[in-house]
């Protein structure tokens, strides 16, 4: 493995930990009701996720910070998956 391939897979390792985070953080501001805070959270991970090899939670996380108030909590339930799956991915 290269060191660029090495450095890559180390930003990946930090991105399935920070997943772990973020779905927990997902899950309090939804169940709160801070939908602004939920988008922001989903913006964040919509550019993240593409950079570090994760375009299918760049793509849940870019629908939940278009919903809207009425439809986010569904909506965001893909992306509360997927993190938790990359969170516990090796």
């Amino acid at each position: 493995m290269s060191d660029f391939e090495e450095r890559l897979e180390a930003l990946r390792h930090a991105f399935r930990r920070r997943a772990a985070e973020e779905h927990g953080r997902l899950v309090e501001t939804l169940a709160a009701g801070d939908f602004e805070a939920v988008r922001t959270i989903a913006h964040s991970l919509a550019g993240a996720g593409g950079v570090f090899g994760f375009p299918e939670i760049s793509e849940a996380a870019g629908a939940v910070e278009d919903a809207d108030d009425e439809r986010i909590r569904a909506i965001a339930e893909p992306l509360l998956n997927l993190l938790n799956y990359t969170a516990r991915s090796p």
